[in-house]
């Protein structure tokens, strides 16, 4: 494709934002198979023709190179912490630190450390401080939840719910969302939670931007079928809960594109794998066969790779044999691992359950929690740590 845009004749003419685009893909797709060339094409873009990927990818390689002085003086770097980036403003205190400049490194730390997100966690964790939940809980009366539970279409949606019609139940829930107003959306979000039908829930109160309400976003749902699997597979619970509610935020009957089933999204394949036999999308539809596997199989890639929950996580979502190839020979700061997992989906994949897992330990030891991101702290990983 480069060779191809290098010989475009003079009757092929693009212009400067074709051209733009086209580099912007280029600098990606070089970045992402960790191309030599990757460095020079990202270095024809200007601050201003950076997208989110290409600023992700410079971020990579910076991280990767171990380039810390990049994040203190390079224009992008300033201009995204300038934006409060939180991705940027961790970064940019590690470099910081790094550095051996500790106190501008804490004053990085501090300002996002007060944020419940992976990074936030992660901030907070290098400060010993304790971590946040920031809860923004809705608030509503009776009255006001009586008066949507009484609407036609919530209670013909509640009937078909109870009926197991789950397609009519949703059809009758999508209308309802795209006619009423914000207000009354919060306490269709609530209903559907009280009803434990929490991925309309998640939903609703994710298009909302209202991720400070923690009841209804973190449910422990299934929560007997979670805990009792769990702690047979030797896994904790809260690790489990995250994979579910990043899967399929507790949708029992989701199903993907690639042929993934229920509620923590198991493909045919790896069912059979670990339940030694044939399961169809029926079979691992069912909320207890699901747990009970997919508990078994995190524990087992946990087992093959060290003991380390955190690559068994990327490894649960973009394939072990995959993240085998992505550790790296010689020893390397588990953040900095995560930062460069060449896939989009299983980077953020891996930073939303930790994030998630952390939140459930919050919820479920509020007076004492573990911090998953203490561990995290002074972790490094390579081939050899892991045993592979």
């Amino acid at each position: 494709a480069i060779r191809t845009l290098q010989q475009l004749p003079a009757s092929i003419p693009l212009t400067a934002s074709q051209i733009t685009e086209l580099e912007q893909k280029f600098a990606v797709a070089l970045s992402a198979k960790d191309h030599p060339e990757a460095h020079a094409w990202l270095q024809r873009l200007k601050v201003s023709e950076h997208d989110a990927q290409t600023m992700q990818w410079q971020l990579a390689e910076w991280v990767r190179e171990a380039q810390w002085q990049q994040f203190i003086e390079h224009p992008l770097a300033q201009m995204a912490v300038a934006a409060e980036q939180a991705q940027w403003q961790y970064w940019q205190a590690r470099a910081y630190e790094e550095l051996g400049q500790s106190d501008l490194a804490q004053a990085g730390f501090t300002r996002i450390a007060d944020q419940r997100s992976y990074y936030g966690y992660l901030a907070a964790s290098k400060l010993d401080k304790p971590l946040s939940l920031n809860r923004e809980p809705i608030i509503y009366t009776a009255e006001e939840l009586a008066d949507v539970r009484a609407i036609p279409g919530v209670q013909r949606a509640y009937e078909f719910l109870q009926l197991q019609r789950y397609l009519d139940a949703r059809r009758e829930w999508f209308q309802l969302l795209q006619i009423k107003d914000a207000r009354q959306q919060e306490l269709l979000a609530v209903l559907a939670s009280q009803w434990g039908w929490h991925d309309q829930a998640i939903y609703a109160l994710g298009q909302l931007g209202e991720f400070g309400a923690i009841e209804q976003r973190f449910p422990q749902a299934y929560a007997e079928e979670h805990r009792e699997f769990a702690q047979q597979a030797g896994i904790p619970v809260e690790w489990a809960l995250a994979i579910s509610r990043r899967e399929s935020a507790f949708r029992f009957d989701a199903s993907s594109g690639a042929n993934a089933h229920g509620l923590m999204q198991l493909l045919p394949s790896t069912a059979s794998y670990i339940g030694k036999r044939k399961y169809d999308r029926f079979d691992l539809m069912r909320v207890s066969t699901n747990i009970q596997l997919v508990t078994r199989y995190l524990a087992d890639l946990k087992r093959r790779l060290g003991d380390n929950w955190v690559v068994a996580t990327a490894a649960y979502n973009g394939g072990i044999y995959r993240v085998v190839d992505w550790v790296p020979e010689q020893p390397m700061a588990i953040d900095r691992w995560v930062e460069l997992i060449p896939y989009k989906e299983t980077r953020d994949y891996v930073k939303n359950v930790l994030a998630y897992e952390q939140i459930y330990l919050l919820l479920e030891h509020p007076e004492a929690p573990r911090n998953r991101f203490a561990d995290l702290k002074d972790m490094t990983i390579s081939k050899q740590s892991l045993g592979i």
